[in-house]
């Protein structure tokens, strides 16, 4: 079923096999999933996007290189206009670099404008739930260590 052409067959397939595992963590995440969903993940809705990148979230790279390929699949993720779908390519990219101070640092520095981007966007400046989740995952960031890379937004 997660090899099906139809993208929405697809995600209701994943959230049935989450459902039904839900005692064992559910569905088990490997790297050929995880590349396979992040190869197509232009063919799939709004929700569809979030699911997989909250699936994203939870895998762990098996080493550096893996971490670089997931990476550079979600790079454009930062540029859709849906907060949802922002917020959860900045949570993978947090998840993948939380060992690495240094990387940590280059990627909060990345993170910058698409976050400062969506704050100012229409979607945003229209709902206040949209604001603050926003402005949590700034927060969150700050309280990691991006204070300098946020400091030149303060206002």
């Amino acid at each position: 079923m997660l090899n099906d052409p139809d993208a929405l067959v697809v995600i209701n397939s994943i959230n049935a096999i989450n459902e039904i595992l839900a005692d064992k963590g559910g569905i088990e995440i490997t790297r050929k999933i995880v590349i396979m969903l992040l190869n197509r993940i232009k063919d799939f809705n709004e929700w569809g996007q979030s699911v997989i990148l909250d699936l994203c979230s939870k895998y762990k790279p098996a080493n550096k290189d893996e971490m670089f390929d997931i990476m550079n699949l979600l790079e454009d993720r930062f540029k859709h206009a849906s907060s949802s779908v922002v917020l959860g390519a900045v949570k993978v990219f947090l998840h993948l670099t939380a060992g690495d101070s240094e990387l940590s640092k280059q990627v909060y520095a990345r993170l910058q404008n698409p976050l400062i981007t969506l704050m100012t966007s229409s979607e945003t400046t229209e709902s206040f739930e949209v604001s603050f989740n926003v402005l949590s995952h700034i927060h969150l960031l700050v309280l990691r260590g991006a204070n300098f890379t946020f400091e030149s937004e303060y206002k």
